[in-house]
C-alpha cells in the first residue's frame, strides 16, 4: 500500500512525498502524513493550507499520537514484588 502511495505521489504529488518521505523524515504511514494529506489531498488544496491551518494539523498529530500511546496506568497495578524494604 506504501509503495502504491509513493509512486501515486512520485506523479501527481512530488511536494508531499519530498515531505513525508525519506530519511529522518516521519514516513507516509505516519499519522501527521495521514491527516495532511486528508486535508490536502492535492497541491492545489495544499496550497489553499494556511500556516494556522497547518499548525492546527500538526498538534492534533500530536495530541492523537500521544494519546495512542500506552501509559503504565493502563496494565493495571504492578505486579512485580515490592523490593523497598515495606
Amino acid at each position: 500500500m506504501i509503495n502504491r502511495l509513493r509512486s501515486h505521489l512520485r506523479e501527481y504529488y512530488p511536494a508531499a512525498l519530498a515531505a513525508f518521505h525519506g530519511t529522518g523524515k516521519p514516513g507516509l504511514d505516519s499519522l501527521r502524513a495521514r491527516l495532511i494529506l486528508a486535508a490536502a489531498s492535492t497541491p492545489v488544496d495544499a496550497a489553499r493550507l494556511t500556516r494556522s491551518q497547518l499548525r492546527a494539523l500538526l498538534k492534533r498529530g500530536d495530541v492523537q499520537a500521544a494519546e495512542s500511546k500506552p501509559r503504565p496506568s493502563d496494565f493495571g497495578p504492578s505486579s512485580a514484588p515490592n523490593t523497598c524494604g515495606n
